[in-house]
């Protein structure tokens, strides 16, 4: 089921968007980063019947593994796991 919402992007009209993480110099703005609120459609890619390419869409949508459960084992999801997920992005 489709969920409406609206989404923040940066507002490319400003140039070059910054933010200071210090104390910016004097009689700067910490940041003149300004929203662009869209309001968009979000579904679950999952029921949308195709596929999606990174280059095209942004994203792609990878099945992934089901024989993995060890991700509180850092040392086992670095050994088995990483290498999983290396091959999808192939």
């Amino acid at each position: 089921m489709p969920v409406r919402t609206t989404l923040n992007y940066v507002d490319r009209s400003v140039p070059d968007p910054t933010i200071y993480y210090v104390e910016p110099p004097l009689g700067v703005p910490v940041s003149n980063v300004r929203d662009d609120p869209h309001e968009v459609e979000i579904v679950d890619c999952r029921e949308a019947g195709r596929s999606f390419d990174l280059d095209a869409d942004g994203f792609s949508f990878v099945k992934l593994p089901e024989d993995f459960g060890g991700f509180d084992d850092d040392e086992l999801a670095r050994k088995q796991h990483y290498p999983q997920m290396m091959e999808i992005r192939r």
